[in-house]
């Protein structure tokens, strides 16, 4: 049969709460911190630009692992997608020369409708940041609360 009786706790959590009374200190173990992951050579250069914009910050927030890069690089194929038809649009105008509008005009929509739902994901517009568990981040550098349980 199994144990019974409250679950041990962590290291981490008896340190926290103070709870190390007649044990001896062990150190917590810290998790390997997974990799940046690369951008898809698949990308064109705009896709590419977009990427090594967001991907180094979401990566240090810790919203961006080897699982997240399709996601990512969706996101990036139609913000660039958005960007090339609102130029398109910017140097040939809405309508075409027999008065109806450019189907330009809903691929732009469309891109841009995408771009906000991949966006969401990522927590890339401040009412989606608000609504997402950010995980730790992702440093290499020793906050001060880490530093004291280390000690």
């Amino acid at each position: 049969m199994g144990k019974t009786g409250a679950l041990p706790k962590s290291q981490k959590l008896r340190l926290i709460e103070n709870d190390n009374k007649d044990r001896k200190t062990l150190p917590v173990p810290k998790p390997n911190a997974p990799k940046r992951p690369l951008c898809p050579r698949w990308l064109d250069s705009e896709g590419q630009k977009e990427w090594r914009r967001v991907a180094p910050e979401l990566y240090r927030m810790g919203l961006l692992t080897e699982l997240d890069v399709n996601a990512l690089a969706n996101y990036c194929r139609t913000t660039t997608l958005y960007k090339q038809t609102q130029l398109f649009l910017q140097e040939n105008g809405l309508v075409d020369d027999k008065g109806t509008k450019r189907p330009e005009v809903g691929v732009g929509q469309e891109a841009a409708k995408e771009s906000r739902q991949w966006g969401k994901l990522f927590g890339l517009s401040p009412a989606c940041r608000m609504r997402l568990e950010m995980p730790e981040p992702n440093t290499d550098e020793v906050s001060e609360f880490e530093a004291l349980l280390d000690e």
